[in-house]
């Protein structure tokens, strides 16, 4: 007739001793002094965990100190240059190599460190209207050479005489075999008496050396601005920055991870 047991039976007007023996104990199977054969409960159940409210395993109902994880810090993108695979906590620090210059054909606005590979900028027409047009221009630098009658043509930008007075078909007729059929002025082959512009030929200028970053295949004149890649680490964070080079390589990145109980550490990555 004990009302703590759990066989207790109030309707019951004698002991009949089926209530079990008084063990206190811990009862509840997830506490760490879980005492299996306990029949009553001692209200003094401990639970292991970890107690450091910093840490990220943090337990607010543990009363017994078990085994914390630190935090450590770093970049959890595995896409970036500077992901750390032992990391738990993102420091937003993440770096992305790839072409930081706007104006470049392959500007990445995503990455926050210059690989040195933009794509290089060949100036030059980018009309392909105009005769001194090549595909390979990739910068517009206002020389584009397009024939026309100026006072009627407003794309012109150089007039034609023979444009303007309808006798270009006649000077075609006329044609002689040892001339070149260029009717712009500012061609190497310029003909003054020219029906046409399909066989002007220009003087492009730009970098000639074959192993230069900016190597212009059509140049034939050099334009003394030839730059070519050294390798090395771009990152002025790094601890290796290497002020001369051109192209990503081999950064090293240092900085601190916090943990717990104030110890603090340096990693060093290798990008």
């Amino acid at each position: 007739m004990d009302s703590r047991f759990h066989a207790f039976n109030p309707s019951a007007t004698y002991d009949d001793g089926s209530c079990p023996p008084a063990l206190f104990g811990c009862m509840h199977s997830a506490a760490s002094n879980y005492r299996a054969l306990a029949t009553l409960e001692d209200g003094a159940c401990a639970y292991q965990g970890c107690i450091d409210s910093s840490a990220l395993n943090y337990d607010h109902s543990a009363t017994l100190p078990g085994e914390c994880v630190g935090v450590v810090a770093g970049c959890l993108d595995s896409a970036a240059l500077n992901f750390y695979e032992g990391a738990n906590t993102a420091n937003g620090n993440c770096a992305y190599g790839g072409c930081t210059e706007s104006v470049r054909p392959n500007y990445d606005p995503t990455a926050t460190i210059d690989d040195g590979l933009c794509t290089p900028l060949f100036p030059g027409c980018t009309n392909s209207l105009a005769s001194n047009y090549e595909p390979v221009y990739n910068q517009d630098d206002g020389s584009c050479r397009i024939a026309g009658c100026t006072a009627l043509n407003t794309s012109a930008t150089f007039n034609v005489p023979c444009l303007c007075s309808g006798t270009c078909a006649a000077r075609r007729r006329r044609k002689l075999s040892s001339t070149d059929d260029c009717w712009d002025p500012s061609a190497n082959n310029y003909w003054s008496n020219a029906s046409g512009g399909s066989e002007c030929v220009y003087n492009p200028s730009g970098c000639t050396n074959s192993r230069a970053s900016n190597y212009l295949l059509i140049a034939n004149t050099d334009d003394g601005g030839c730059t070519f890649p050294v390798y090395g680490c771009t990152d002025a964070t790094a601890t290796n920055f290497n002020s001369v080079a051109t192209v990503l390589e081999g950064c090293v990145a240092t900085y601190p991870v916090i943990l717990p109980l104030t110890v603090t550490l340096t990693l060093t990555l290798t990008l």
